[in-house]
């Protein structure tokens, strides 16, 4: 959601190694807690208490480690807030759109039902308009997404949400699945890591992820490579190669053929070279 004020910073650091009071955290903060309990598990890492946020130099250190924290998550937990953290998404009433159909097997017998019509798109969320969690998609083996319409369950080999009982599919999501399961499978062991010269092909879904990445929202432009790192520290540790502020150096004949829908902007702050399509906002 929106930034939280509820975060870690120097002056509480010493306080809450020792405890954190859960009737103190917003509402969003405790769902997730509750959460994390009924699914079984000790541990919850959330990215405003677990990084110092007044210490520059805990946030490049933990920054780097995104990669690690989403890969080898259980489950990643997000909800579709605009309102920041104290509205909470366990409570919040979904809008769930029915339509009455008729079953019949003759002219004679039949009989009504209520369906949950499946008009949703998660392309269409809050969550999917966020540059840092791209990452958060593409690496995290299972996510468990609260949005404003309904609850979905991502993970490798499936997604389900509440208005389908089949697995939820669309020409935009089949695309990122297939990223999803490329990068998985080469973490997981099952697919051969390949050596850079021989993955030519799969770069492909490089510049796919940067082509969408590119049009999500982000609150701190410094945070522009950042909030993609995670994925190219990925493909480096699987497949090697060179990586130069968001094109490959063994690639670099397609990576530097970018060009803006439209005219770019200059950052007031340095992003990245001039050549790097992190150049311009």
């Amino acid at each position: 959601g929106t930034k939280s004020r509820f975060v870690t910073v120097s002056s509480n650091i010493e306080a809450w190694m020792c405890s954190i009071p859960l009737q103190d955290m917003p509402p969003t903060f405790q769902d997730a807690v509750y959460t994390t309990r009924q699914l079984g598990y000790r541990y919850l890492w959330i990215d405003s208490l677990c990084i110092i946020q007044d210490d520059h130099q805990d946030w490049v250190a933990e920054s780097t480690r995104m990669r690690e924290y989403y890969k080898h998550a259980a489950i990643t937990i997000s909800c579709d807030s605009t309102s920041g953290d104290d509205v909470g998404f366990l409570k919040h009433e979904r809008k769930v759109e029915t339509l009455s159909v008729i079953l019949s097997s003759n002219d004679e017998v039949g009989f009504r039902r209520q369906v949950r019509w499946p008009k949703f798109q998660k392309r269409d969320t809050f969550i999917s308009e966020r540059a840092w969690t791209l990452q958060e998609f593409v690496l995290s083996p299972r996510s468990l997404s609260y949005t404003s319409q309904q609850i979905v369950w991502e993970c490798h080999t499936r997604k389900y949400c509440e208005s389908s009982e089949n697995s939820l599919e669309d020409s935009h999501l089949s695309q990122f699945w297939g990223t999803k399961r490329f990068f998985l499978a080469l973490a997981t062991g099952r697919q051969q890591v390949l050596k850079f010269g021989h993955v030519f092909h799969h770069l492909f879904r490089w510049y796919n992820l940067v082509n969408d990445y590119r049009l999500r929202d982000l609150t701190y432009g410094q945070d522009f490579l950042p909030a993609i790192s995670g994925i190219a520290r990925e493909i480096k540790a699987q497949a090697g190669g060179t990586y130069l502020a968001g094109i490959w150096l063994e690639d670099i004949h397609r990576g530097l053929m970018w060009a803006m829908d439209g005219a770019g902007k200059i950052p007031e702050t340095y992003h990245a070279p001039s050549w790097s399509w992190a150049s311009l906002q």
